[in-house]
């Protein structure tokens, strides 16, 4: 490439370094962001501005494999993409590994009797299966009201942060945060603790309530909700 060529970049307006970036496909605003980058002055478009240049070739920075993110662009070429976009999906990803590890910790814990979530999980089908044969269960299950409901939310609890930590993993692999995934995430952890305190029963003076039954990587699993949703 010729020394003519830095030349006319070097020499090169802002307007037509804008209108460069139009040309590229750049939308307004993040033209406009980019001129003012490396022509301070540049107060925006011109209201007749010319005919946008066909796209000039420019130096091309190269990006580390798999970063398919577009370049921030520049007059003396593109510059690679910030570290902070990068590091945004850290939170959520790390929040996957809690939910998963969660699992292999008590979600079930009173006084030394532990169940893990992957046991919770594994006696899924063996009461899917009581419920078939004896339908007057889930009746007595529902008649129990709040209570009823806080026991029916930590049961399944495990189930549900396992599906929402596939999800989450599937939409950080497609680089999209899952926000969403974490806002569900802690209202159904949200929902239980206010059906567990409703119904909480006082036996001798003693305060008892679901969430009493709750081991450490329920809570573990439920909290790590927050990281789903932490754009860092």
């Amino acid at each position: 490439m010729s020394n003519v060529y830095f030349a006319n970049l070097i020499d090169m307006d802002a307007q037509t370094y804008y209108d460069s970036l139009i040309a590229q496909g750049y939308q307004a605003h993040d033209a406009q962001s980019y001129t003012q980058q490396h022509y301070p002055d540049f107060a925006g478009p011109a209201m007749a501005a010319a005919p946008a240049m066909a796209p000039a070739p420019a130096m091309q920075v190269s990006a580390p494999a798999g970063d398919m993110m577009m370049a921030q662009p520049s007059a003396y070429g593109t510059l690679p993409v910030p570290e902070e976009a990068k590091k945004r999906m850290i939170a959520p990803w790390v929040a996957v590994g809690v939910i998963v590890l969660s699992l292999v910790m008590p979600y079930i814990s009173f006084m030394g009797f532990t169940v893990s979530g992957f046991e919770m999980i594994g006696y899924m089908g063996d009461l899917g299966e009581a419920a078939g044969e004896d339908g007057g269960d889930a009746d007595d299950m529902g008649d129990l009201g709040l209570i009823g409901i806080a026991i029916m939310l930590g049961m399944f609890s495990p189930v549900v942060y396992l599906l929402f930590a596939i999800i989450s993993g599937v939409l950080l692999l497609l680089k999209k945060h899952p926000l969403i995934v974490g806002i569900l995430h802690l209202v159904y952890f949200g929902l239980f603790m206010v059906c567990s305190v409703a119904s909480s029963e006082s036996f001798e003076g003693i305060s008892i309530a679901v969430h009493d039954f709750a081991g450490i990587g329920f809570y573990m699993g439920s909290l790590a909700g927050i990281g789903l949703c932490l754009k860092v």
